[in-house]
């Protein structure tokens, strides 16, 4: 399995827990303290993870000083400049582990992963009590 493949199975099974188990929280861009987006936010005593929808576009960086360029090419500028894809997630265990960025047609961006300890953690979590049906189907039909 690629990294990116990893990484996919990871933000597979975080999805429902930040869903589930997290909150909607008001978050500010430390490089813009006046931007506020609201993310679905998941948090333990060992990892945070956020989540982004369609919904909540993260801000636009401010453009920089360019006096040089005229307002047709500031506007083409503008156009060309990376998009991000429409959902994201950002997982942190001590610092952040993973940044992935994904689109309903498949498309994925995979900006940060760093494998560790934290990926047993979140199996374990996404695999606990609160992931699990209300009852265990069985063969045994005695009442």
């Amino acid at each position: 399995m690629d990294r990116e493949e990893r990484a996919i199975e990871l933000r597979d099974l975080a999805l429902p827990i930040v869903i589930e188990l997290g909150a909607w929280e008001t978050v500010t861009f430390a490089s813009m303290p006046e931007s506020r987006m609201r993310l679905r936010v998941y948090r333990d005593n060992e990892f945070t993870i956020a989540y982004r929808t369609p919904f909540q576009q993260l801000p636009k960086w401010p453009r920089p000083a360019t006096p040089h360029l005229s307002p047709y090419e500031m506007a083409a500028a503008e156009q060309n400049a990376p998009r991000h894809l429409p959902y994201g997630m950002d997982i942190w265990s001590g610092g952040k582990v993973l940044n992935i960025g994904w689109a309903d047609d498949g498309r994925i961006e995979l900006h940060v992963y760093k494998p560790g300890g934290w990926e047993r953690r979140l199996r374990r979590v996404a695999c606990g009590p609160s992931h699990q049906p209300d009852y265990l189907p069985t063969n045994d039909l005695r009442w």
